[in-house]
């Protein structure tokens, strides 16, 4: 009995709090709004006691924030109506225990034309497209490139369009783009066209390389391709067997023997129909080659002589040496060889060393050579020991005397025809001209393992001042007149004058020259006189006097 009790209490208190819950409401303070056709955002407020979330709405719109709890601004965005015909749809809001709808409507565009499609592609060869109009009114049709027409080129309201698409003539472009303008009540439609270069036809080779040795080589090369190949070969040393192919092939590549000390580098060009490449890259091996010289190093003594030197090599060679006192015979050969190698007399007291390099491909080989000293001691004398050239230079001759191999060494100012030699000699230097007013003083020095054995002197002088005219005095006629001064310069010059009765014509020049004095007529009862100032870059000025009398 008091279980029962219990049980009914339980089953009252459930009733009261079911009862007592609280609903939970939304509410959208309009009802309906219209939208226009090119697209905007309305807020609309929501009213709420719990939460809510929108649960339809028309793909053409989009809600902000689209759930939420308590009140709230919704911002209802419409995208741009393109479509012929005005469009609706409902909104709906929902809580758990009911909902709120919101009817938009959106007209139609003014002037409003759709493509369909709104784009063509195509690829080099072009092609004929039809194009679905859909429009509100009369529609014009306009094209921009002349590889592009259509057909018709107006119409009313809905229709269909033939649009042609020349293929690529000529040379081969990256693309081709345009844009045909469909007009209607003053509104423009874009369709855009795009046309694709040559379809490209990839070649691929394997393998993509070959190393080789000396001896040659005949290798296959696997070409695939989709279309039609060309083979190149960019040496004269490799062929291939087919020069041209369709498809999937063989190509055989045969490497000439390499008869030469030197390695080499070549290349086969596989090119598909629309210019794709696939570069075959081929190395061979030099020949072997060796170079044995015996001996590689002499001692003479002070009267010089021959020696016999002995070549061990397979390919050509060649002597090579700065020294005059050294000769070889022969100085190049291939193969196998002896050669004698002469060494002049001694005659300076100092001993000497000098060297002779054997060169084959890229082996190089010294033979070195010591020489006792001689007797005498170097000696150089130059004939004249001073030289007294012009301030404006040239060419100086001298004498030279000398028992050793000499060079020569000088003033920067100073240009040495002949820079080396061997005993006697005769030979010129080229001396600058001297721009300065001060005499300068050079040198020319006679060398020997690098001592001084003599100095030749050169003591050039300065510029020399010249400035003159064949004028000092001008006495101008009453009635004016032109008069030419002739001037005698080495340097620049100008003329300057300070009076209006009196112009200077050509007033400024370099070296030998002339000006123009112009005097106007004298107006006046009274004679008048003037000086010209002849100032000189040097700094010299001549005064020239100019009187004009009645």
């Amino acid at each position: 009995m008091k279980k029962l009790k219990y049980m009914l209490l339980a089953l009252v208190v459930l009733t009261m709090t079911v009862g007592c819950k609280k609903e939970v409401n939304v509410a959208l303070n309009k009802s309906s709004i219209e939208i226009s056709p090119e697209g905007e955002t309305v807020a609309v407020s929501l009213t709420s006691n719990g939460d809510w979330e929108v649960t339809s709405a028309p793909e053409w719109i989009s809600i902000s924030p689209s759930s939420g709890n308590g009140d709230a601004t919704l911002q209802i965005v419409a995208d741009v109506n393109g479509t012929p015909e005005s469009r609706s749809g409902v909104v709906t809001v929902t809580t758990k225990d009911n909902s709120a709808s919101l009817t938009v409507t959106q007209g139609v565009r003014q002037g409003f034309v759709g493509l369909n499609p709104s784009t063509i592609e195509c690829d080099f060869q072009g092609g004929v497209y039809e194009v679905a109009v859909t429009s509100v009114g009369d529609w014009t049709v306009s094209v921009q490139a002349n590889w592009v027409s259509c057909s018709p080129m107006s119409g009313s309201k809905d229709g269909v369009v033939t649009v042609t698409v020349n293929s690529i003539e000529g040379e081969i472009h990256e693309f081709r783009e345009t844009n045909v303008v469909f007009v209607c009540e003053g509104r423009e439609t874009l369709l855009n066209v795009i046309q694709a270069d040559m379809v490209q036809i990839p070649v691929q080779i394997n393998p993509e390389q070959f190393l080789v040795d000396h001896t040659g080589a005949v290798k296959t090369v696997n070409v695939t391709c989709e279309g039609s190949w060309t083979a190149v070969s960019e040496a004269d040393w490799m062929s291939v067997s087919a020069n041209l192919g369709n498809g999937n092939a063989q190509v055989t590549v045969t490497i000439a023997p390499n008869e030469h000390y030197l390695p080499r580098n070549s290349y086969v060009n596989f090119i598909s129909e629309t210019g794709n490449r696939a570069i075959l890259s081929v190395s061979q091996e030099s020949i072997e080659y060796h170079l044995d010289v015996s001996p590689v190093s002499f001692q003479l003594g002070k009267e010089g002589g021959e020696r016999t030197i002995s070549i061990t090599c397979n390919i050509d060679w060649r002597f090579d040496f700065d020294d005059t006192w050294l000769s070889v015979t022969p100085m190049e050969g291939t193969g196998n060889a002896t050669v004698t190698l002469t060494v002049a007399p001694n005659y300076i007291a100092t001993p000497r060393t000098g060297s002779v390099t054997i060169k084959a491909g890229e082996r190089v080989v010294d033979i070195v050579i010591n020489q006792e000293a001689g007797d005498e001691l170097p000696m150089a004398v130059v004939e004249p020991s001073i030289l007294y050239p012009e301030y404006n230079g040239g060419f100086q001759h001298l004498e030279l005397t000398s028992n050793v191999s000499w060079y020569l060494e000088a003033s920067n100012w100073i240009t040495l025809l002949t820079s080396s030699g061997t005993g006697n000699a005769s030979f010129d230097i080229l001396v600058d001209h001297n721009l300065q007013a001060e005499t300068r003083t050079g040198y020319v020095n006679v060398m020997y393992n690098g001592q001084v054995l003599t100095t030749v002197v050169v003591e050039q002088e300065g510029m020399p001042d010249i400035l003159e005219t064949d004028y000092t005095v001008i006495d101008a006629r009453p009635e004016g007149g032109e008069y030419t001064v002739h001037v005698t310069a080495n340097q620049s010059w100008y003329v300057e004058t300070s009076v209006e009765w009196l112009t200077c014509y050509n007033a400024s020049g370099t070296n030998n020259g002339e000006f123009m004095v112009k005097v106007l007529p004298l107006m006046a009862l009274q004679p008048r006189s003037t000086e010209l100032r002849l100032y000189g870059s040097m700094g010299r000025m001549i005064t020239i006097t100019v009187n004009q009398s009645n």
